[in-house]
């Protein structure tokens, strides 16, 4: 039986895909040691999954290759981690989208004006689960 999904809603396949992720895509790497976009990989890398660091600055991470962007993976993944400010989330989002991403979180506050309502929009627009910013949002409305 296939679950209805009210229009509008996320597919319920997105939230698992966020939740059971099988490939990764970390966007806003970093080799600093100090930085959030360091944490963000070493985190992913304990997961038994593929994991792609994405940061158009560096060739590679740690000795890991390192892509200009999620569309460079060359297929789509399942969850993109967003560790990048407010100022470049909303375009990352979208060519996360894009690239076929299942689904999103965002690890910056998304307080800029406008921008939860954008990443929102985005988000349903290309029937990905969605969450973070400040607040839970995994099924956008």
């Amino acid at each position: 039986m296939t679950p209805t999904v009210r229009p509008g809603a996320t597919p319920p396949d997105a939230v698992t895909a966020m939740l059971d992720a099988r490939s990764v895509a970390v966007v806003g790497a970093s080799p600093r040691p100090d930085s959030f976009g360091h944490r963000m990989v070493v985190e992913a890398l304990r997961s038994r999954v593929p994991v792609h660091l994405v940061n158009p600055r560096y060739a590679d991470v740690d000795g890991l290759p390192c892509l200009p962007s999620v569309a460079a993976v060359g297929r789509p993944v399942d969850l993109v981690l967003l560790g990048v400010g407010d100022h470049a989330v909303a375009a990352e989002l979208a060519a996360a989208a894009a690239a076929g991403a299942r689904s999103a979180v965002v690890f910056g506050s998304a307080h800029a004006a406008g921008l939860r309502d954008r990443l929102s929009s985005t988000a349903r627009a290309a029937g990905m689960a969605l969450c973070g910013g400040g607040w839970p949002w995994s099924v956008p409305r």
